[in-house]
C-alpha cells in the first residue's frame, strides 16, 4: 500500500510539474489551445480523453512487462 501511495503521489507531482512548465514557458500558446478547447465539440474531447487514457494504460503495461 505504501508503494501505491508513493507512485500515485509521484505521478500527480509529475503531472503538476509538466503542466506548470507548459503554462510558464508557453503562456500565449496555452491560451490559444484553451480557447480552441472551448469551441471543440464535447464528443471530440471525450474521444481524445479516452484515447489518451488507453495509451497511458498500454504504456504502463509495457513498462510493467519490460521491468518484470
Amino acid at each position: 500500500m505504501d508503494d501505491f501511495i508513493l507512485y500515485i503521489g509521484t505521478a500527480i507531482a509529475l503531472i503538476l510539474i509538466i503542466e506548470g512548465l507548459l503554462y510558464a514557458l508557453f503562456t500565449k500558446r496555452m491560451r490559444q489551445i484553451l480557447a480552441q478547447l472551448i469551441v471543440t465539440d464535447t464528443r471530440s474531447l471525450k474521444v481524445a480523453g479516452i484515447t489518451s487514457a488507453i495509451i497511458g494504460v498500454f504504456i504502463l503495461m509495457l513498462i510493467d512487462f519490460l521491468t518484470t
